[in-house]
């Protein structure tokens, strides 16, 4: 009877780690774009005695001070305040915590839109010594925020349009901004040996790949997707877009090599198709990277179509999921996370996806939004087994 007994137990603790194994549960954030001088705009007296505190303060305390002064509920039409961030972030903590996620991914912009102008109004500071100091600093205030939030976890950052030292869209590869926001988002990765590759990689221009931490057969690769698009502006960003394109081949051979799958996370999607046949395009909405950008990196995915488990992206703010068409009849799942910005009259959100290494593709997902005039109560979305659906109904 023991003896049944130890083998059913270990029958089902087989199982139970075969399962785990089979499963991995990431959570994304995107466009955050927090502003940490939101109430400036109802305080008349320049410079605004907010910014001038959290110039002055060391980052550790702007939570006590952004709590005591940035107290107001958010609003549409407007970017991230403390409030929201704080509402935003408990929830994806609960959540993170319920599908005991193995990793977060933050898709891009967590820097408010016109982040500049604002600093320059508020703060009657025209110099660029003063403005970079502040965007180190929310971004370390960020770091700390995101860290609190998801103890533990690896937290894979991603470069949008709005993180920069510059004007939006702005890169300067090899500069002073990847340089230090390497070395700063580099300490959110737990794994040694990762942080130490991405620490290495990401001065280049912003783009890194490391293997999912418990899951070998895994690879994230991490774009800079700002350098491709039609935008772009910047010494140096035509040709730091060639070699990231060369930089993401060799990482799909490896891949291929090391017989792995690859999720691709980005910031600015390659384009928005709308079709109604693989065979029939109806017509295209929007294409957001260069021509020549779209076509090589579409060239790129269908010689190494085996090897891609999805894209997830953010940039638009809404949830979305379109099929990425590579070598005329491969489908490449690019699914969108809503934005933490309510700006564009949407609401807040985020997502929790799941990668299932039997199916080798990102299949389930559960979708998070709270309406900002609300009761306060976050609504869930689940897709579950959509790509497999949308594939099966794909003539």
């Amino acid at each position: 009877m023991r003896k049944l007994l130890l083998v059913m137990c270990c029958i089902m603790f087989c199982h139970s780690a075969v399962a785990a194994d089979d499963s991995v549960y990431f959570l994304a954030l995107a466009d955050i774009h927090f502003t940490p001088v939101s109430m400036c705009s109802s305080v008349r007296q320049r410079p605004c005695p907010l910014l001038q505190r959290l110039r002055t303060a060391p980052v550790y305390q702007w939570q006590m001070i952004l709590a005591e002064q940035d107290n107001a509920a958010p609003s549409y039409r407007k970017d991230t305040n403390y409030v929201l961030l704080q509402k935003n972030l408990e929830a994806a903590a609960a959540a993170a915590s319920k599908y005991k996620v193995d990793f977060v991914i933050v898709l891009g912009d967590t820097l408010g839109h016109d982040f500049r102008y604002y600093y320059k109004k508020y703060s009657q500071d025209k110099t660029q010594e003063g403005y970079r100091d502040f965007v180190r600093k929310t971004l370390e205030f960020m770091s700390a925020q995101l860290a609190a939030a998801f103890p533990g976890k690896n937290i894979f950052m991603v470069t949008g349009n709005n993180d920069t030292y510059s004007s939006n869209y702005q890169s300067v590869p090899g500069g002073d901004f990847f340089n230090q926001t390497g070395a700063l988002w580099s300490a959110l990765i737990r794994n040694a040996h990762d942080r130490v590759e991405m620490r290495s990689e990401f001065p280049i221009a912003g783009y890194y790949a490391v293997d999912v931490p418990g899951y070998s057969d895994l690879r994230l690769v991490v774009l800079n997707s700002v350098l491709f698009s039609s935008r772009a502006v910047g010494h140096g960003a035509e040709r730091a877009s060639a070699a990231e394109l060369q930089w993401l081949h060799q990482q799909l051979q490896q891949a291929k090599d090391q017989h792995q799958k690859v999720l691709i996370a980005m910031h600015i999607p390659p384009v928005l198709d709308v079709y109604v046949t693989r065979r029939w395009r109806l017509f295209t909405l929007l294409e957001f990277w260069r021509p020549d950008m779209i076509q090589r990196f579409k060239n790129e995915l269908a010689a190494y179509y085996p090897q891609v488990a999805g894209i997830v992206t953010g940039h638009l703010h809404y949830d979305w999921m379109q099929a990425l068409i590579v070598g005329n009849h491969h489908d490449i799942p690019v699914i969108s996370v809503p934005s933490v910005s309510p700006i564009f009259g949407n609401d807040p959100g985020f997502k929790i996806y799941h990668y299932s290494s039997s199916d080798n593709n990102i299949d389930d997902y559960y979708s998070y939004t709270l309406p900002v005039k609300g009761t306060g109560t976050w609504s869930i979305q689940h897709a579950y087994n959509i790509w497999r659906k949308a594939a099966a109904a794909s003539p």
